[in-house]
């Protein structure tokens, strides 16, 4: 894939970044439609029960509910932190785009894939999502694309169809 101007972006992933797309991938589609059915179940058991039950279940109750909404994502903080933090050993990655397609470097090695072997493209909040076959991703964050993100976005347009890109 060599060609005269690809686009090349480092990548140095935050914290925050990893635990924001964790989070998505945790609670989007039917998990995240139970998690909300869960939170407002759980505030309506506690308020309407609350004067009946005995200090023990009012303990349990708010020991569940703090169990489902705090551990999860300190879960995930957690991991992305120990992620972010096992990856400031390596070297950095970089990213190239181009009319052939995408590749990602990381000092003398890398890895090439054709815009055809890209699934789909998504924005999520503040970063790129490419989703690859074969259960690959990649994550850019806007702070690394910086000013390119219209060349960038219109690339992305040329190359993906309408129905394999989300929010582009």
């Amino acid at each position: 894939m060599e060609e005269e101007n690809p686009l090349m972006f480092k990548v140095l992933m935050t914290v925050q970044d990893l635990w924001k797309f964790s989070l998505y991938q945790s609670y989007r589609g039917l998990y995240g439609i139970f998690s909300l059915v869960y939170v407002f179940a759980g505030i309506y058991v506690i308020v309407t029960t609350w004067s009946s039950i005995s200090p023990v279940y009012r303990l349990f109750l708010i020991g569940c509910y703090l169990l489902y909404m705090v551990w999860k994502p300190g879960y995930l903080y957690l991991k992305a932190y120990r992620q972010v933090e096992a990856s400031k050993d390596k070297e950095d990655l970089i990213l190239s785009f181009g009319e052939a397609g995408i590749g990602a470097y990381r000092g003398d090695k890398g890895n090439e894939l054709s815009w055809e072997n890209v699934n789909r493209v998504e924005q999520i909040g503040s970063m790129m999502v490419f989703y690859m076959k074969e259960n690959m991703l990649c994550l850019l964050p806007d702070s690394a694309v910086g000013n390119y993100k219209p060349v960038l976005q219109a690339l992305i347009m040329k190359k993906m169809p309408p129905e394999r890109r989300k929010r582009i």
